[in-house]
């Protein structure tokens, strides 16, 4: 990887050369640099920053740095069962269940025979404030319940 950089030492753009880069007339004021990336590994949930970059007399180094990934998207639905098994996964499945007998009807036979939780339901919004689960809460409920299968 080579750049191509300016007498300001602006990086005006990347390539890959199969050879060596061509020659530039010094006349433009723009020369090629080859590259040094120091780029680390990401660990598990990790994923690299932009470069900063800075341009010496004979190269320019890339130094990567990492940061923490962003979490993945919130499923904006789940299976009866995924809900079910990442509530107990979570320890939470007993306060849902008792919240929903005390609320009955409606409530308790969307629980029991729904085939599908949406995050965004009234029933899921309620049962969160309820028992007091957090929005990130019931987001992390939502990830954890799309990734299980039956």
């Amino acid at each position: 990887m080579h750049a191509l950089v300016n007498t300001q030492d602006d990086i005006v753009r990347y390539q890959e050369f199969s050879d060596t880069p061509p020659i530039l007339a010094a006349a433009k004021g723009l020369r090629w640099l080859p590259v040094v990336d120091e780029q680390p590994t990401p660990g598990d949930g990790e994923v690299l920053t932009a470069p900063i970059e800075t341009v010496h007399a004979d190269r320019v180094v890339r130094v990567w740095g990492v940061t923490a990934a962003p979490p993945s998207p919130v499923p904006a639905e789940v299976t009866n069962f995924q809900a079910r098994a990442a509530l107990m996964r979570g320890d939470k499945f007993d306060a849902i269940n008792a919240a929903l007998q005390a609320m009955g009807g409606e409530a308790w036979a969307a629980w029991e025979y729904a085939n599908v939780v949406k995050r965004d339901g009234a029933l899921v919004l309620a049962l969160g404030d309820q028992v007091g689960l957090s929005a990130s809460e019931l987001d992390d409920l939502f990830r954890t319940a799309a990734q299980i299968e039956a």
